[in-house]
């Protein structure tokens, strides 16, 4: 098998290598490790190494507390909860996670007090967490939190850790988690072949219009054919979906003033200094080389702030009790956003203005007035 990736193959590879890493932990002897809730989690006892630090029982404690925040916010529950965690999962989780919050330490990934700070009302807002609070489109507040964070062993001091730690994990995936996939060397070829081989051939031109006055058609012949070919003429169902369009380029000036200009540029140096020229091996100079992961780092972050705009709007929409399709064009001239309505489209080929994936267009078929 063969890797078809997009440019950046560095970066991706580097990746790979870092996943692989987790799979040659060597654990030590036998023992257990306390987990969040007070009980005991049997890890055959820490021991390896990640990133030629040693894995003492300190950090497998504050990564365990990570997981339980993790699945806390995207599931309502607790690991323990779910029957389908296993302990050789959880492990899993709690050592993979602790390589990638090594990783973003020494890369020197910086997370701001302001970005915490958003991204834990993100996180007090989940769904998840508000099912497990029997609360509906409202965030869970702090004072209702920290009670059952204490039954746990856990407080407000871990529940900002594990923010910071979120965050610093993703801007790594952002900066480094480039899509791809596994291919045949026979498919690689036949690719190459499509794309590369050059054809010679001759072509002669018979117009059909220079044909249209020897043809004649009567009513009778119009008709058949319509009545032979009806489907041919039936148009499908089809469906139209307004959205609010919510630009990554519309939120670059605020991520440059959420970055700062000195911080930015110290992360900007600190990733070139790390991978030189081959962070961005389309770059000709150090000065180009220097602006694209610029534009990167801005790029995450802008990408970041529109999110938040978007899952801001959507609660709004949401919140309104009296369901509607109207209710999206009244936030929106709320808000003074633009409606965009695409043309209806049909279920075979989703819109035209945009690529859509599969499920977009099947959810689009599912909706009712409702």
């Amino acid at each position: 098998m063969i890797e078809t990736i997009r440019k950046h193959s560095k970066w991706l590879l580097w990746i790979i290598a870092g996943a692989t890493i987790v799979s040659m932990v060597f654990y030590m002897g036998t023992g257990s490790v306390r987990n969040g809730g007070g009980g005991e989690v049997n890890t055959n006892e820490v021991g390896g190494e990640i990133y030629g630090q040693k894995v003492t029982a300190e950090m497998y404690d504050k990564m365990r507390q990570d997981v339980d925040f993790d699945f806390l916010f995207n599931y309502g529950q607790w690991p323990e909860e779910n029957p389908q965690v296993t302990k050789d999962i959880l492990q899993q989780r709690i050592y993979v996670r602790m390589m990638q919050v090594e990783k973003a330490r020494e890369m020197g990934v910086h997370v701001t007090d302001d970005q915490a700070e958003k991204a834990a009302v993100n996180f007090l807002h989940s769904p998840a967490l508000e099912r497990s609070f029997d609360m509906h489109d409202q965030s869970v507040p702090m004072n209702r939190l920290i009670p059952v964070l204490e039954q746990r062993g856990l407080s407000a001091d871990d529940f900002e850790n594990f923010v910071r730690n979120d965050l610093a994990i993703e801007q790594l995936q952002t900066l480094f988690g480039l899509g791809g996939q596994l291919i045949t060397p026979q498919e690689a070829t036949n690719e190459y072949v499509r794309e590369n081989q050059e054809y010679s051939a001759q072509i002669v031109f018979f117009s059909a219009s220079n044909y249209l006055g020897r043809v004649s058609v009567s009513s009778a012949d119009v008709g058949r054919y319509y009545t032979n070919y009806m489907a041919d003429y039936r148009l499908p169902d089809r469906v139209q979906v307004s959205y609010v369009l919510f630009s990554v380029s519309n939120y670059f000036g605020e991520a440059q003033q959420e970055m700062g200009t000195t911080n930015l540029d110290m992360q900007v140096t600190n990733l070139f200094q790390r991978y030189g020229m081959q962070a961005t091996p389309d770059a000709k100079t150090t000065n180009e080389a220097m602006a694209d992961i610029r534009n990167v780092l801005l790029r995450r972050q802008a990408l970041q702030d529109a999110s938040t705009q978007a899952n801001n709007f959507a609660q709004s929409v949401f919140s309104i009790q009296a369901t509607s399709p109207q209710n999206l064009a009244t936030v929106a001239r709320q808000k003074g956003l633009a409606i965009e309505n695409p043309a209806p489209f049909s279920a075979d080929f989703g819109p035209s203005e945009f690529t859509a994936p599969a499920a977009f267009t099947h959810t689009a078929f599912q909706l009712n007035p409702e």
